[in-house]
């Protein structure tokens, strides 16, 4: 587990309590940063409460309050379910304060090499699949993302001998800023989530995400017989495979 000494003294505010953000509260507390953790349900549907406060962790439930997003706020880390469109993230991204998912906070903290796999369809089926190829060769996979276990979570035990093993959907790539996933690999696209991204346009590009910050040393699978993925093929930067 790498150090995250960015963090240390920043004003963070976690924004929904789900286990990712449980899991993000954790290890950004644990950088030294100084977290607040917000949730619009009632406390008595807050179960996870308790033990962050245990940790001395702020937790506010029950609605979002109106100064909780303010100047002094370094960052927010949103619940990728969350839209975009809620008070605080409104108010946070005008005032110039990065949003991010618990995968960037993640991808600083994991040892492991990151294999990131997302697509319209079959990224569960193919995460396992995947998953399931690297442990029989013997080389140390751990399955995590939107198939179950957090990615922060995970990272937290992985080592530079595992190879971390990632399902990604397009709410969390959209908040991620500098993620790079040693091979990132795209399945297809086809319209969908778009009450949540507005359009099919903010969908594509979020989806992009996953090969943005990749170089010549890394490495991107694309699906041939898919027309967007095929699109992609000519302006990649990093090694491409089409697959078929």
């Amino acid at each position: 587990m790498k150090q995250l000494d960015e963090y240390r003294d920043q004003n963070i505010v976690v924004l929904g309590l789900a286990r990712s953000g449980v899991q993000v509260a954790k290890v950004l507390h644990q950088a030294g940063a100084k977290v607040i953790v917000n949730d619009q349900k009632e406390r008595q549907q807050c179960p996870e409460a308790s033990e962050l406060e245990a940790l001395g962790i702020s937790v506010i439930c029950g609605g979002h309050p109106d100064d909780l997003i303010h100047e002094g706020v370094n960052l927010l880390v949103k619940n990728p379910g969350i839209p975009y469109k809620v008070q605080p993230i409104q108010q946070a991204l005008e005032l110039g304060i990065p949003v991010v998912t618990e995968v960037e906070i993640a991808y600083h903290l994991c040892e492991a090499p990151i294999i990131g796999i997302t697509g319209s369809n079959g990224k569960t089926t193919t995460t396992t699949w995947v998953g399931r190829l690297f442990e029989s060769a013997g080389l140390a996979p751990i399955v995590a993302g939107n198939i179950g276990t957090p990615l922060s979570e995970a990272a937290a035990h992985a080592t530079a001998d595992h190879w971390m093993v990632v399902e990604l959907s397009s709410f969390q790539l959209k908040g991620t800023q500098r993620f790079r996933p040693r091979i990132a690999a795209l399945l297809n696209l086809t319209e969908t989530h778009l009450d949540y991204h507005g359009g099919m346009d903010d969908y594509v590009s979020s989806k992009a995400k996953l090969f943005a910050n990749q170089t010549a040393e890394d490495t991107a699978v694309l699906n041939w017989d898919d027309p967007v993925c095929r699109g992609w093929f000519h302006i990649s930067r990093r090694k491409s495979c089409p697959s078929r």
